[in-house]
């Protein structure tokens, strides 16, 4: 999960949004929008486990309008 955010970060730079963690859930969000592509990667931290997925979607924003 760290080589997959920290790889992303590399080619894309820093995400354009990042939720913060809320103490019942422990849950993180990361967005990049490479122009082409909406990349979102989610942690959930549970009792139980620790789940990460990552997304992708063709993008119907333009980094440059935003």
């Amino acid at each position: 999960m760290i080589e997959v955010l920290a790889g992303l970060r590399a080619r894309h730079g820093s995400p354009l949004s990042t939720s913060s963690t809320d103490p019942q859930q422990n849950e993180q969000s990361w967005v990049w929008n490479t122009g082409e592509d909406l990349i979102t990667a989610v942690k959930h931290d549970g009792k139980i486990r620790q789940q990460f997925v990552i997304a992708y979607r063709p993008s119907r924003l333009r980094p440059e309008t935003l």
